[in-house]
């Protein structure tokens, strides 16, 4: 089990990643780095009681790929788990190093809770935003930019 996780029945935030086999394993895994991040310093409980979990999935597939898809929510209602599903730039982060794919996944979540968790009314999607924005840049997974998240 990896450090940290000791109470991963408790985490609110799950992520996992999908690629193409040239996409290299460790580049994937900081989706870990990611989930360890928020779950230590975030709880779900805070912007939400009507969702259990905000699951991400990345996925880096070739745009003319028969697993591609497009970026896209599903609201489990029984399980009260909210998924995002987000597509990485597949070229570049071929190209990218380690610390630039974990900042195009950090900057790619909050895209996707700008996207799709803003305006929800049983989400405090605002908040949430700023909250995971300012924690991805006190540890430097995204570089300082202004605030984009306008709605509540």
């Amino acid at each position: 089990m990896l450090k940290g996780f000791e109470n991963y029945k408790m985490n609110n935030f799950e992520f996992t990643s999908s690629a193409w086999k040239d996409v290299p394993f460790n580049k994937l895994r900081n989706d870990r780095i990611i989930k360890k991040l928020l779950f230590q310093n975030l709880r779900l409980k805070k912007y939400t009681d009507k969702i259990t979990s905000v699951f991400c999935i990345y996925q880096a597939f070739e745009p003319n790929d028969i697993f591609y898809y497009r970026e896209k929510k599903v609201m489990r209602r029984k399980t009260k788990v909210f998924e995002i599903y987000m597509n990485l730039d597949y070229y570049r982060f071929l190209e990218v190093d380690n610390e630039e794919a974990k900042s195009m996944m950090s900057e790619l979540y909050l895209k996707g809770i700008e996207k799709f968790l803003i305006g929800r009314k049983d989400f405090k999607g605002k908040e949430f935003y700023k909250d995971v924005k300012q924690l991805f840049e006190k540890h430097k997974f995204i570089s300082k930019k202004p605030e984009t998240a306008t709605n509540e």
